[in-house]
């Protein structure tokens, strides 16, 4: 609660309205839209815009930024900042199902060699027998293993 408050409070005092400002539903971030001059009185930095040679984007950072001291022990990070490591991926184009070889592998690989090509509205491929269970987790990751590991619930509860 300290960190949110303190947080919150430089937000504030340095224009960004509290109805801006917007809580994550984890309670770990916040979120705002400022404008540029907002940010760099707010960071003390001078943002840019900078062209990615190779894609032709355009990418707004600054070089650096400041938070005051008793702030930094709070604050992760700030977006957008020095992220020039950023890679920004495009949408794949969707393509259509049909006419589309689909090549299956049987599971477990019981011995290696060609895989059988199935088309789109053919018969089903059988499934193969595995069991699941807390024995198989050095081979096959399944929500059961993920549990057994890491100790968190089976989704039932609001928590």
């Amino acid at each position: 609660m300290e960190t949110l408050t303190a947080v919150k409070s430089w937000l504030t005092e340095h224009g960004i309205a509290h109805e801006r400002i917007e809580l994550s539903k984890g309670f770990n971030w916040f979120k705002f839209n400022a404008t540029v001059e907002e940010a760099e009185s707010l960071l003390r930095t001078k943002y840019s815009v900078y062209k990615n040679v190779e894609t032709g984007k355009d990418h707004l950072a600054c070089e650096d930024y400041s938070v005051p001291p008793n702030l930094r022990e709070h604050i992760d990070f700030i977006t957008p900042t020095v992220h020039f490591d950023a890679i920004v991926k495009t949408r794949k184009k969707v393509r259509s199902l049909e006419n589309r070889e689909m090549k299956v592998r049987p599971f477990p690989i019981a011995h290696p060699g060609p895989s059988p090509i199935v088309r789109p509205g053919t018969d089903a491929v059988p499934q193969p027998q595995v069991a699941f269970t807390l024995a198989n987790c050095f081979t096959y990751v399944t929500p059961e293993c993920l549990r057994a590991l890491y100790g968190f619930t089976n989704g039932t509860l609001s928590a």
